[in-house]
């Protein structure tokens, strides 16, 4: 296809074109007779004056008219020409092909997942997923696989082939402590070599271990005592029965305080729901077996092993019926407590030598005052916590407190590792994962800023972070145009969800001083790990987190301190410091590339970017002001409205019915996500097409694939959303997950879209049309 510039119109001083050839006015009939005819020497005496000269001195007057007649035909031409080449590309018909490698690889990579068979306004899903869908195949060790469980495969692989490198003598000290600490999760033959004695070592310094040490004696159990031990050797949050927290002040996010709350239950993905059904759940068997084969392994009589087992699983039952559900920790409002008050409503615990143990770290250790907040996430828990404790024997509570060390057995012999191995696999159906994968998360986990650094050098550069922020602040002008034209919410808290979204701030690839390495080697420098123990290491590393954090209680919170590493596969909100987070390690192809085209980044990462910027003014992002302070923002007159607009949108969802699980979509649990996935397509669209208004002319086409780059922009958020699932997933989904399952979260957001319809010219009769369309944003 010709460009603009093939067609070339003559510059205005170029010479005319030369006159036409006489026409029947100026000559008589031809002569048959091929003599030439003399030329007259003079004119005849009825021609008129010559009045000109030049080229048309001996022009009839005829002839002159003639000639600017055709002159001006002429020019109409070319000012035809000229509006139709601008009105045929400022009202997006497409440019010429881009045949650069950059976009010839962005059309294979859409042309590996479209299935081209299916009508994309009978079900959009499978025409931009289903190539894929076919020919994804989900791992040993996955329930499913989506586009995202690839990235992250392939940020595993890129942070493994780093820390296998050899250490260069210009790089900074942590990058080689990372990869000591690789090194040593990798070497299972010293590993094989020590046996249990490492676990063994640790059980013997927090305290004695009951179903391994006969000579345990409850008169010398204090569970204060073994709760701070535990503390030395755990994240604080992890800890059983009572976890605590140091982390910013949710009325006051500049400065820090201490969170107390439920403690974490011990089976994997500490699922309180698999408790609640008690001793008939595979999970709760499965975690039960592996307990009794664990003590056994030590050491323990078999009998005890097995009684011992089971007390530990019908205390951590009774645990689980007192704690609150995930959804209820995130509803629930906190309360704030002073010491004093503390201890006088929860009298059965020895409060301030347990916050103040935990604070012991550096050599001067922060004092928790009697006036310090203390802030209570869990009341209910705590109202029932310690009647629970005053019935349960001090040796069931010992067991269950050194149990919890079982995920330390990953680091033992083999027999061990068996063990654990066979519980993943029983839980869950599914393999373990690999060593070299779990060695990267363990890795990942205890030197964030220098895996985020590793894969940044090799996997993202300052041209990607560029254009990212340039995508946020696009998505964000349009964000606040949406909530300017919004109908349902008020004047006032319209008002104050466009101050929030000016405010909202936004995490983009990585933090610049990662690559600074004297920041990495000081922030690092007590962290000397071995290349052989992993066990003690993994020690090593936890106490010197929970030393960092200590010893920031005192001080300002650094919000420009990154908790996670860049090479996280992971994007959210977080309303508590009214930012997005946009790691570089999920900006990875296809998500986002800096070398694709404007419309398959604003389809792809500019939606998501979207629909997480929309949870800051949603439902639950109303509940903290531009600050991050902890407010309620909304009219009591809003949250009517909201519930009166929120219905088409519960409906429409409920509506599709799952038939791989023969189950509808719960419309109200997912709502939430649902109305992200909507407003962030919108947003992200009307920013896209507003870059191509002010730019004043689309992008080229892209190579063999015949589609416009509208309908690009869709295919690519459709195709954030590509999954196979196995089947038990599929089930889980539908009961648990407050996301719609992956082809109804397209499908639902694609029906209310009019850009949609339009770009792919879907008839109102379509599954894709449908005449009724809902919108909260």
């Amino acid at each position: 296809m010709p460009g603009p510039d093939d067609n070339q119109v003559a510059p205005a001083d170029a010479p005319l074109p030369p006159p036409p050839p006489p026409g029947p006015a100026d000559v008589e009939a031809a002569d048959p007779d091929p003599t030439p005819t003399p030329t007259p020497t003079k004119p005849p005496p009825t021609a008129p004056p010559n009045e000109g000269g030049g080229c048309c001195k001996s022009r009839s007057h005829l002839e002159r008219c003639l000639l600017t007649f055709l002159f001006l035909i002429f020019l109409l031409f070319i000012a035809f020409l000229i509006g139709f080449v601008i009105l045929y590309y400022w009202k997006g018909e497409p440019r010429p092909f881009c045949t650069e490698d950059s976009c010839v690889q962005a059309a294979a990579r859409i042309n590996e997942f479209i299935d081209r068979s299916v009508d994309p306004c009978d079900n959009f899903y499978q025409y931009a997923c289903g190539k894929w869908m076919k020919g994804s195949v989900i791992p040993d060790d996955q329930r499913e696989v989506n586009i995202y469980t690839q990235i992250d495969e392939e940020v595993k692989i890129t942070l493994k082939k780093r820390l296998e490198e050899d250490n260069l003598p210009t790089e900074p000290l942590a990058i080689r402590a990372a990869r000591d600490l690789y090194t040593s999760c990798v070497n299972e033959g010293y590993m094989d070599a020590m046996g249990s004695e490492p676990l063994e070592k640790l059980a013997a310094s927090l305290g004695k271990w009951p179903s391994v040490d006969v000579t345990w004696n409850e008169t010398d159990f204090l569970l204060l005592d073994l709760l701070l031990a535990l503390s030395r050797v755990k994240d604080f949050a992890s800890l059983p029965i009572l976890s605590a927290e140091i982390k910013a002040d949710f009325e006051d996010p500049s400065s820090y305080a201490i969170y107390i709350g439920q403690g974490q239950l011990s089976m994997h993905n500490a699922s309180r729901e698999a408790y609640l059904q008690g001793r008939d759940n595979q999970a709760v068997k499965a975690y039960q077996d592996m307990l009794e084969q664990l003590f056994a392994q030590l050491g323990a009589d078999p009998v005890t092993a097995k009684d011992d087992a089971w007390d530990i699983v019908e205390f951590e039952i009774q645990l689980a019926n007192i704690s609150l559900s995930e959804e209820q920790q995130k509803n629930i409002l906190y309360d704030v407590v002073s010491m004093d008050e503390l201890e006088t409503d929860y009298p059965n615990f020895e409060w301030s030598d347990f916050i103040n143990g935990l604070v012991q770290y550096g050599s001067a250790p922060p004092q928790i005052t009697r006036s310090d907040r203390i802030i209570l996430t869990a009341t209910s828990y705590l109202n029932r916590l310690f009647q629970l404790l005053d019935f349960t024997p001090q040796r069931v509570q010992a067991n269950y407190l050194m149990s919890t060390l079982w995920r330390h057995a990953t680091h033992l012999s083999e027999p061990f590792r068996q063990i654990i191995a066979d519980y993943y696999r029983e839980l869950s159906g599914l393999e373990q994962r690999s060593r070299w994968t779990q060695c990267v998360d363990v890795t990942d986990a205890a030197f964030p800023e220098v895996t985020g650094r590793l894969f940044v050098e090799s996997s993202f550069g300052k041209k990607e972070k560029e254009n990212m922020y340039n995508l946020v602040e696009d998505l964000k002008a349009a964000f606040i145009d949406i909530i300017r034209q919004t109908e349902w919410m008020s004047r006032q808290s319209k008002k104050l969800a466009v101050e929030k979204a000016e405010a909202l701030k936004a995490r983009v690839g990585y933090p610049e001083y990662v690559m600074d390495d004297r920041h990495i080697n000081e922030k690092y420098i007590e962290y000397n790990m071995s290349r052989e123990a992993v066990f003690d290491n993994n020690l090593r590393v936890a106490y010197l987190q929970n030393a960092e954090r200590v010893i920031s209680f005192r001080d300002p919170v650094a919000k420009d301190r990154w908790s996670f590493s860049a090479a996280t596969v992971k994007a959210y909100y977080d309303a508590k410091n009214n930012e997005i987070v946009f790691p570089a390690g999920f900006a990875q192809p296809p998500v986002y590339a800096a070398s694709y085209p404007r419309s398959m980044n604003y389809g792809g990462v500019g939606s998501f970017i979207g629909r997480e910027m929309t949870h800051g003014v949603d439902d639950t992002g109303r509940y903290y002001d531009k600050e991050g302070q902890a407010r309620q923002w909304w009219t009591p007159d809003d949250m009517v409205s909201y519930e009166e607009q929120t219905r088409c949108m519960i409906d429409h969802y409920s509506c599709f019915r799952y038939h791989d699980v023969d189950m509808n979509v719960d419309g109200l649990q997912t709502l939430i996500e649902n109305i992200a996935d909507n407003a962030g397509l919108k947003q992200s669209y009307r920013a896209y097409r507003r870059w191509v208004e002010e730019r004043g002319i689309e992008e080229r086409m892209l190579p063999g694939l015949n589609l416009t780059h509208n309908q690009l922009f869709f295919i690519s958020f459709a195709q954030l959303w590509c999954t196979n699932d196995r089947e038990d997933a599929k089930i889980q989904k539908v009961l648990n997950d407050k996301f719609a399952p992956a082809q109804y979260r397209v499908r639902g957001t694609l029906q209310n879209s009019e850009g949609f319809s339009d770009a792919f010219g879907c008839s109102d009769d379509s599954s894709m049309n449908p005449r009724k369309k809902c919108k909260v944003w």
